[in-house]
């Protein structure tokens, strides 16, 4: 469930909520948060499904959740919007904190190119029990214009759940 929306960066220490991002099967062509994620130790690709959620320590009070919602290409994108769901819903029932924030997964340069459905993400996002508040980025002119860049560190990884096979590893 939406509990509002947030023209800004999502990343930004203002937002003092959790963060929910997508993320390719694959873990490749990643812009914007997932590089600062691709850097940290990750489980095996072979563990990686659809549908998995990886869990990394962003800073001293935030995790990065990574919802795997498609693969990468045309048509990679396919039934995207209910691996988001699962994986919200999923972060739902093992609450680690109250305060979620998401972006509006499928908009970026790579959903866009691959022909990601933003709309039936949108409405997945809207539809699961997790309450979040939507960073969007769009008509916010002078943050489009001039994109925070951060260094890159190496994040602790946390947790890893799977649909097919349950909890992939914990810290």
């Amino acid at each position: 469930m939406i509990k509002k929306i947030v023209v800004g960066d999502i990343a930004s220490p203002e937002n003092k909520s959790d963060i929910i991002i997508g993320m390719n099967s694959e873990l490749g062509e990643v812009s914007a948060l997932g590089r600062k994620v691709l850097k940290s130790d990750l489980p095996p690709p072979s563990l990686i499904d659809l549908g998995t959620v990886l869990t990394f320590k962003f800073d001293k009070s935030r995790y990065i959740h990574m919802l795997i919602c498609h693969h990468l290409g045309s048509g990679g994108w396919r039934f995207a919007d209910q691996y988001v769901r699962v994986g919200m819903d999923h972060l739902w029932t093992t609450r680690i904190t109250n305060d979620y924030s998401i972006v509006h997964i499928g908009t970026g340069p790579i959903g866009k190119r691959d022909g990601a459905n933003a709309s039936s993400i949108l409405a997945a996002i809207a539809s699961s029990y997790l309450f979040v508040d939507l960073f969007i980025r769009d008509g916010a002119e002078k943050l489009v214009q001039q994109p925070i860049v951060r260094p890159l560190k190496k994040l602790e990884f946390v947790s890893g759940f799977s649909p097919k096979s349950g909890v992939l590893v914990t810290a």
